[in-house]
């Protein structure tokens, strides 16, 4: 099955979301009348795009360029995730965190750990706990299990303190509560802890970083930075490539790890051949309106370039922080054939 490169757009024309052949650089699909903040992007269940900015979140079906569905929140979203399963979403809203139950519509809890704005928000590959990082430079580990039960007791796992700057992103490897975080921060180091809170090993870069994202297989850890530069790492070597005239704001690996994309302020998408790991080269330059506010790479959803969905829909309701817009749209939906389940399939 082909893969695909689904870029998000900072400006709303041309389009918002373009879904590219990594083959060739040229765009398969587009979507548009809408804003995807960074790190608020997700696809869904191989049939829906979600995507928010400020207090919007839209829902795109593949085989339509405008959005089916708006949601307003009264609080503006940072960031989202949504569990595997498709049971849960978790927002940031400012420095507090909401945590929603997509077949209801209820508000199962708030969150407060943060006394800044949260960043990114990112869940472990089985769910059994997600990850907050923000610009009062520690990140938060939470536990879902305790999060969504009717206790509301025991949410924070642990606290993860050891930047002096803001973190600006995460990344999880392979395991659950056994895996490896690795974070991203403004005081230039990228530290990777175990997620009883202990550092394993720390990695001073010059200049602030803004992303980061990890060969699990190899152990290279590709980071981006303020200056427009790439740093590879794996042991104790570090490699700098200038790959962008302006910061590196995202960086995303493909399945097979053999092509790193890399989005810039400057206003282009690049792909490169990682396969040799101690290296990467350009091999596409792709040129935007505006800037790319997430990368995430997903095998080709079967419904991409179809005229019409065949699964029945209904409407759930959204409880207190999020009410339907008043445009002619449903709210959030969830599917009610139970053959399929609604899963969020989430990039690494």
């Amino acid at each position: 099955m082909e893969e695909l490169l689904f870029i998000t757009n900072s400006s709303e024309s041309p389009w918002t979301i373009s879904a590219i052949d990594i083959s060739t650089g040229s765009p398969l699909a587009t979507y548009r009348n809408g804003i995807c903040s960074e790190n608020a992007f997700n696809l869904v269940n191989n049939e829906y795009l979600v995507g928010s900015n400020k207090n919007f979140m839209y829902i795109w079906r593949l085989h339509q360029e405008g959005p089916a569905q708006k949601i307003f929140f009264r609080n503006s979203i940072n960031c989202f995730d949504i569990t595997l399963d498709g049971k849960f979403l978790i927002a940031c809203l400012g420095e507090k965190i909401s945590v929603f139950e997509l077949s209801t519509g209820s508000q199962i809890c708030n969150l407060s750990a943060h006394y800044l704005p949260i960043k990114k928000i990112k869940l472990a590959q089985d769910d059994s706990f997600f990850v907050t990082v923000g610009s009062d430079s520690f990140a938060v580990l939470w536990t879902l299990k305790n999060t969504a039960n009717e206790t509301h007791q025991e949410y924070e796992l642990c606290r993860l303190n050891g930047h002096s700057g803001a973190i600006n992103d995460v990344f999880l490897s392979h395991g659950g509560l056994n895996c490896t975080i690795y974070t991203a921060s403004s005081d230039h180091s990228c530290i990777l802890w175990n997620t009883k809170g202990s550092v394993l090993k720390k990695v001073v870069c010059q200049n602030a970083l803004q992303c980061v994202t990890v060969d699990c297989q190899t152990g290279v850890i590709y980071l981006g930075d303020a200056k427009g530069n790439i740093i590879l790492n794996k042991n104790d070597s570090t490699v700098s490539i200038k790959a962008a005239s302006s910061e590196i704001r995202c960086l995303s690996l493909n399945i097979d790890t053999s092509v790193l994309a890399s989005a810039s302020t400057d206003k282009t998408v690049k792909l490169w051949n990682s396969s040799r790991k101690e290296t990467i080269d350009c091999i596409k330059v792709i040129t935007l309106t505006g800037f790319a506010t997430n990368l995430q790479f997903f095998m080709a959803p079967s419904g991409l370039g179809l005229k019409k969905s065949n699964l029945t829909l209904e409407p759930i309701p959204i409880a207190k922080s999020m009410q339907s817009s008043k445009e002619n749209m449903n709210v959030l939906t969830k599917i009610i054939n139970q053959s399929v389940s609604l899963t969020f399939r989430k990039a690494f």
